[in-house]
């Protein structure tokens, strides 16, 4: 993503899809997410490193709970 970063993709995608489940990435470790993102439950952080079989768990986990619902 030379012209964007994982946050300019994610305001892009959730205006059209706002309950799919987002796993960001981030080396600056964990509890840290972009403003406005920390409390929504459709938002995961995997802070890296990372481990294929971790990466697995929260793809795994997202899927099992589907769509976010607003309250």
């Amino acid at each position: 993503m030379p012209h964007a970063t994982g946050r300019d993709v994610y305001d892009v995608i959730s205006a059209e899809r706002p309950d799919m489940a987002v796993i960001f990435t981030t080396g600056y470790g964990a509890g840290v997410l972009p403003e406005g993102l920390g409390t929504s439950p459709a938002v995961d952080l995997l802070a890296k490193p990372y481990r294929r079989d971790e990466l697995l768990a929260r793809i795994t986990d997202a899927l099992r709970r589907g769509p976010a619902r607003s309250p």
